[in-house]
């Protein structure tokens, strides 16, 4: 059985580990389907990684111990993409306005032939995408997150949430286990 290989964009990882914006329960429901992991291949970046350590150590709703878990089951849970040299290289000079950050993420999806990537960004990323496309014919789609579940119910895939892996990592109540 095929499994999508989703790229979840850092400002959706902060909405689900913060508890914060109004897309917080779809967004709930992807991480919880890319930690199930038998329908979808959850990715992050090593700047998502990164980002996401230096948001959540600063903030006063996780210690140290809780931070680490948290990076941990991001690492266990989650494939991380590989950025080369050759990546970093052609973020850099191929993309007219330069947004590192997104130029990095197109490219990494586009190369690790990533399926979908869910962000709030969408219009920004399409921009990314489709340059990056005249050249690679990459097929990479950038939904939000209700698109990207609205199409998955439509496609006859289960959501199914674990609750153990579904919950929302900004509630001080909270534990993160496995």
């Amino acid at each position: 059985m095929y499994k999508l290989k989703l790229l979840i964009d850092t400002n959706v990882l902060l909405d689900w580990i913060l508890s914060r914006n109004s897309q917080c329960v779809d967004t709930v429901k992807i991480i919880g389907l890319c930690m199930q992991g038998d329908k979808i291949y959850g990715y992050l970046t090593a700047n998502t990684l990164l980002e996401v350590y230096s948001v959540v150590s600063v903030d006063k709703r996780f210690n140290v111990t809780k931070t680490q878990e948290l990076m941990k089951l991001l690492y266990d849970r989650f494939e991380i993409l590989q950025l080369d040299r050759k990546l970093i290289l052609k973020s850099i000079i191929s993309l007219p306005h330069i947004n590192l950050e997104k130029a990095l993420h197109a490219y990494a999806a586009d190369y690790e032939k990533i399926d979908f990537m869910v962000t709030r960004d969408v219009d920004d990323f399409n921009e990314y995408m489709g340059l990056i496309s005249k050249a690679n014919k990459s097929n990479v789609k950038v939904l939000n997150p209700k698109t990207f579940l609205g199409m998955i119910e439509r496609i006859g895939r289960r959501i199914d949430i674990n609750d153990d892996w579904g919950l929302v990592y900004g509630n001080t109540d909270a534990s993160i286990s496995n």
